[in-house]
């Protein structure tokens, strides 16, 4: 599969109001997402794949 054509999706729009709430929410998603996947982070990326990446980001 070569992806080279394929347009990428717009970045979503930045929030500019940060507010208590929205504040709890992050940081409570951050520490669950790290609980979660963190041990998965930590793991070497294959090889195949890093070339993968690599190609793409030439």
């Amino acid at each position: 599969m070569h992806a080279t054509n394929t347009p990428r999706p717009p970045a979503p729009p930045a929030c500019s109001v940060s507010t208590p709430d929205s504040l709890a929410f992050d940081r409570w998603l951050q520490d669950r997402l790290g609980r979660l996947y963190g041990a998965v982070l930590q793991e070497p990326v294959p090889e195949a794949l890093r070339a993968v990446l690599e190609q793409q980001a030439k």
